[in-house]
Parts: C-alpha cells; structure tokens; sequence
C-alpha cells in the first residue's frame, strides 16, 4: 500500500503519476475529483469523504485501485509503499451562475445542439486538404470536441428531464448519497424549496458529469434508462485526455492511434447512444408529464 498527499482546498481534482512496481513502465491515473467534506459533522474527523478512483499500466495490465479523502490523503491500493508518486493539482475554477442553469432547465434544445456539432464535425473532416502532421492535430482536436459533445448532451438532458419532474427530483435525492446526506433547518428548507431546481442543477452541473462511471448509474437508477455497453465510450473518454493534455500523445511520448476512420466511427456510436436516449426521454415524458 502506498500513501501520498496532495492539497485539497481549491482543488478540483488531481491526477498522479507512478512507476508501476511490476514492470517499471509509468503509470498516469484517471482524473479524480476531490470530495467536499461534510461540513454538518460534529467532528473534523467525521466530515471526511472519500472519492475512488483508478489507474491502469499500459504495458503489464496491472491494476490499482485509488482512494483519497477531502482531507487530502491519499491511498494506492496494490503499489508498493517505497514507489513515489507525483500528483498534478487541478484549481477549482468552475462557476455556474443562476442564468446558465436555467437555461439546463428549460431548455429542450440538447439533441439539436448535439446534432450541430456532430454536423461542423462531419464538414470538416470531409473538406480538408491537410499534411499529415497537420490532420493529426485536426483531429485530436476533434475527438476531444466529439466527447465535449456528448457529455453536454448527457449532463443538459438529464437536468432538464430530472428537474422538470418532482418524481424524478424525489428519486435523485433517494438515491445519490451526497445530495441526500444535506442537512437544511425549517427555514433553510422553506428557502431551498423555492429554488430546489436551481439546487439539484447546480449539484448534478458541479460534481455528477465529470465522471462516465458516474453518469450511466444515475440514468438507470433515477430514469431506469440503461445505456447498454458503453465501453468504447469509456475509452473514448481516457483517450480525449492524452488529446487535451498532451495534444495527441501519451504518458510514453508516442503519438495516439487516431484518423479520420476512428473519428468517424466514435460519431456513429454517439449517435446511436444519442438517438436511444433522446427516444426513451420522449417516452418518459410522455408517461410523467412535466411538473
């Protein structure tokens, strides 16, 4: 077991960096966002939350599990304790204001935006004369803009569909453990009743759609809309972070496995993903009409 540190306040997530103790290839974790502490604890001790998250060695397949605390302690589980790990510190710097989560709200535009992008995406890669240097970044860019898509898709359809439904808003607060761990007084309840859709956006916009492994649980269990296999998305996912943070290349330096084939096969299956959800949303708000 291996434990580290890293500072937790104004830290949106971390991601950390190891030499895998099997193989000795470096290993980069997922990003993995800090857990706020439960202020309403009587002792600092008691307020501490725990976030799980993952890394996988890229060469030996070795796995390691990851736990760190709003504290800002750290465990590796499976890694050897005298390996050192390098942490990368992510400021907090998110901020969604009242207007913009109205616009969550109310808007019914989520598979039309989609669909716009997508659009751009397809006229691009079909009306460009490029080097092949130069089409590599094209479209590493555009992967990382296929995946931004897809997850404003998933986060502004499920605000909008959930926060429009007092059934819905009941069942997210039954069954995601921090949102219903809040503790309000008489008066705070009052308060927070007038703009509980503004509460559960803000919640599900901050903290719910960083994370896939996150979002197709919450579907099922507030919507009972499963997604079915999504592993190529998961994929998709990890591979737009060697697209964002290292422009195209991985831990080792090497270039991704990525063109015009690739991007248009990930464009089919967020499509097909998109067009059953946005169907199974019709049939849903058509048997609980909106409150």
């Amino acid at each position: 077991m291996n434990n580290f540190e890293f500072y937790p306040y104004g830290t949106k997530s971390i991601t950390i960096s190891f030499e895998c103790d099997k193989c000795e290839n470096i290993v980069e974790s997922e990003e993995i966002f800090v857990p706020e502490p439960d202020y309403t604890a009587e002792k600092m001790s008691d307020g501490q939350r725990m976030e799980e998250g993952y890394a996988i060695c890229s060469e030996c397949n070795k796995e390691f599990n990851i736990e760190i605390l709003s504290n800002g302690y750290g465990t590796i589980n499976d890694l050897s304790e005298n390996i050192q790990v390098s942490v990368v510190e992510e400021d907090s710097n998110e901020f969604y204001d009242e207007e913009e989560l109205l616009w969550e709200i109310n808007s019914t535009e989520q598979l039309k935006i989609y669909k716009n992008h997508i659009k751009s995406i397809k006229e691009i890669l079909l009306n460009h004369d490029l080097s092949k240097e130069i089409e590599f970044s094209l479209l590493v860019m555009l992967h990382s803009h296929i995946i931004a898509s897809i997850e404003l898709f998933l986060s502004s359809t499920f605000i909008h569909t959930v926060t429009n439904s007092e059934e819905f808003i009941k069942k997210l607060i039954e069954t995601d453990p921090e949102l219903g761990k809040k503790t309000l007084t008489l008066k705070e309840i009052y308060e927070e009743q007038k703009k509980l859709k503004i509460t559960v956006a803000s919640y599900l916009k901050e903290l719910i759609f960083h994370k896939l492994d996150k979002v197709k649980p919450m579907y099922k269990s507030v919507l009972d809309i499963d997604f079915g296999d999504i592993k190529w998305l998961f994929k998709a996912v990890k591979k737009r972070h060697d697209c964002t943070h290292r422009a195209g290349y991985d831990i080792d330096g090497d270039k991704i496995s990525i063109s015009p084939e690739s991007i248009n096969k990930l464009i089919e299956e967020c499509e097909e993903l998109t067009k059953k959800i946005s169907q199974d949303i019709i049939y849903l708000e058509q048997n609980n009409p909106k409150e």
